[in-house]
């Protein structure tokens, strides 16, 4: 542990510590029992250390299944390739994106690897997985893509894997993510929901 780099870096918004404790907290009140999270998207695991930081500071137990292919999206590999926040960070070696381990080293610095469980692959194979294991999620927060049909693919199939009077919330909400507002708005006109 000592030749590892804590590197959090990543994009969360100021409400999510707010919004995230009052659902867990919602969440193990009504069910009494450990919770289930999925995350989908984790990047370099500021979100998912987050999570469980406000977990083990309420003693709510839990188990979090962080998905994500930690291969970068489009942008990254195009116009972001550059950038030092994008692609710039996805350390290739051998050609061959290294963020994972990035995100191993923050889970491990910031010791959650009691409740921080990695699943490697894509969110839309990561379906099949957890169907045929038959888990169910209490909490499933949606942060992996941005493009309009993949993230209507996400909450589309992870609202299904929902416990009843689960959450499923997420981030980008916003003017800046058209395409996200976009498939919201068509999921909860589709399924009736808020």
């Amino acid at each position: 542990i000592d030749d590892l780099t804590l590197d959090l870096q990543g994009w969360i918004s100021s409400n999510f510590n707010s919004k995230f404790t009052e659902i867990l907290i919602n969440s193990y009140n009504e069910l009494q029992r450990p919770l289930m999270i999925i995350e989908i998207g984790s990047w370099k695991g500021l979100s998912a250390c987050t999570m469980a930081s406000i977990a083990k500071q309420n003693n709510i137990p839990c188990t979090i299944i962080c998905i994500d292919t930690w291969l970068g999206t489009p942008d990254y590999w195009t116009t972001g390739i550059n950038n030092i926040n994008e692609g710039g960070s996805l350390n290739f070696n051998k050609g061959y994106p290294q963020i994972y381990y990035t995100f191993l080293n923050n889970i491990i610095l910031e010791n959650h690897t009691d409740i921080i469980k990695p699943l490697a692959i894509s969110s839309n194979e990561a379906v099949g997985i957890l169907e045929y294991y038959n888990i169910k999620a209490d909490i499933v927060y949606v942060d992996g893509s941005q493009e309009y049909i993949s993230f209507h693919n996400d909450i589309s199939k992870f609202w299904k894997l929902l416990h009843l009077n689960g959450y499923l919330f997420g981030s980008n909400y916003s003017d800046d993510y058209n395409s996200i507002q976009m498939a919201i708005n068509d999921f909860t006109r589709s399924t009736n929901t808020d």
